[in-house]
């Protein structure tokens, strides 16, 4: 397992690592205990500790991430993901971080789909029984860099 961060590009390196720390914090007291996500997210924090941070683009960029892993969750996804604001004081509640726990058959598959002709990524999608949901994160995963 490992979490998938994404950091509003205007943010420098070192304030992306920290809000990424908010957003795991916020993962933690907002997460219900009980539930699928509330054991992975325990899981992950117990026996995996790898983060990935990405650059999420602006605030409009990582509002429409947080939405379409709220519509995700609508259609039966149980990751547990979160976005976090800064203060009014600070920046005016502007929309910072969002992430999310992701398992190794999500990121393995992400990584896989980076080395397959385009041609074959269906295949791959289909042999290993991926959910619409599943793809659609993939797909998603794929589509931001590493923050710098």
């Amino acid at each position: 397992m490992r979490f998938y961060g994404f950091g509003n590009y205007y943010l420098s390196s070192l304030q992306q690592g920290l809000q990424a720390g908010h957003a795991i914090s916020r993962l933690y007291t907002r997460t219900q205990p009980g539930t699928e996500g509330f054991k992975i997210l325990h899981e992950w924090g117990n026996h995996h500790d790898t983060m990935v941070l990405l650059n999420g683009g602006n605030a409009l960029n990582l509002q429409e991430l947080y939405d379409f892993f709220i519509d995700l969750k609508e259609k039966g996804m149980y990751l547990p993901f979160q976005k976090f604001h800064e203060d009014q004081q600070s920046l005016g509640g502007a929309l910072t971080y969002v992430g999310m726990i992701v398992p190794e058959r999500h990121y393995e598959a992400a990584a896989a789909i980076r080395t397959l002709r385009l041609d074959e990524v269906s295949q791959y999608y289909e042999v290993n029984e991926f959910a619409e949901w599943e793809i659609q994160l993939v797909e998603r995963m794929n589509m931001y860099r590493l923050a710098s």
